[in-house]
């Protein structure tokens, strides 16, 4: 995404204009974010018509909340302090990381930006290869957005150990680690409760004279036929062999749904010279689109 100017006096936009729409993430001004492009299909000056060209979607939004799109620069810092006052005003935080599947080189860190009563779910992308110099303002300021992501009070949650995901990370002095913050793995959580769990629906089946299908009808492809094992040999397999539940699996049994690992093996890195300067991402999750 480019940079969008608003220190334009008497801003007016013109049909077909590509724009861009501010989402007020809290009450404070500054913690503010921005839509993808969208194009303006109407002007009534201060008002204006502006659609979403992905969902197609039509919004009669304030010339105050629109921004143009400019080609020419892009204020990272404006935009990182941003993010720090949306993570100053949040306290739990999912994590993920990725390497690059060829090289093994750590590429990124995911992480969601857990909000009550927000509408919105917010995660940022950060690739790591992609950093700017360590001695410039922008390191510094992705280093605070870190201090406050790891600072005393907030949860941090991963699927496995964060601890060792995080130091393979330590080599781009974002941070250091052990972090301040207090740490949920949560793959060992669900591991134990899950067993505590089919243990005791065993027992309460076995003191039932009803019968109760076991039975688990997933959406998965026919080859992964190990998905298809009852809840309790799976489980008994887990535990037999001292192994933790994956997250495809944990997914299967949950929620009967098959979570594909493909998105995540990606050459994540690329080579400096085909980057020009690191740009964080965000996305913005519609909490309605999700049961």
């Amino acid at each position: 995404m480019k940079y969008f100017d608003h220190n334009r006096p008497d801003i007016h936009y013109s049909t077909g204009d590509q724009v861009i729409k501010r989402i007020s993430i809290n009450r404070s001004k500054l913690a503010m974010l921005y839509s993808n492009a969208m194009t303006v299909i109407k002007e009534m000056h201060p008002n204006y018509f502006i659609q979403d060209p992905t969902e197609q979607k039509i919004y009669q939004v304030h010339v105050s909340q629109l921004r143009s799109i400019s080609s020419d620069r892009f204020d990272i810092e404006e935009e990182v302090k941003n993010l720090c006052d949306i993570i100053k005003c949040a306290t739990d935080f999912i994590f993920d990381t990725e390497s690059d599947i060829h090289s093994h080189i750590p590429a990124l860190i995911q992480v969601l930006i857990v909000q009550e009563d927000q509408k919105l779910l917010l995660v940022l992308l950060i690739e790591t290869t992609h950093l700017p110099d360590i001695s410039s303002l922008r390191f510094r300021e992705i280093q605070k957005l870190f201090q406050y992501l790891f600072r005393t009070g907030t949860n941090l949650y991963s699927w496995g150990s964060l601890e060792d995901e995080l130091t393979r990370f330590q080599i781009y002095q974002l941070f250091s680690v052990p972090v301040p913050a207090r740490i949920f793995n949560v793959q060992y959580i669900f591991t134990k409760w899950f067993n505590e769990y089919i243990n005791k629906k065993s027992n309460d089946n076995n003191s039932n004279t009803t019968d109760n299908d076991d039975s688990v009808i997933i959406n998965a492809p026919e080859i992964d036929s190990e998905l298809f094992l009852p809840p309790i040999m799976m489980n008994h397999l887990k535990v037999i062999n001292n192994e933790l539940w994956s997250l495809q699996d944990a997914i299967a049994y949950i929620f009967y749904k098959h979570l594909l690992k493909r998105e995540t093996l990606r050459s994540w890195y690329l080579p400096k010279n085909q980057i020009t300067e690191f740009q964080p991402e965000i996305l913005s999750i519609d909490r309605s689109d999700y049961p």
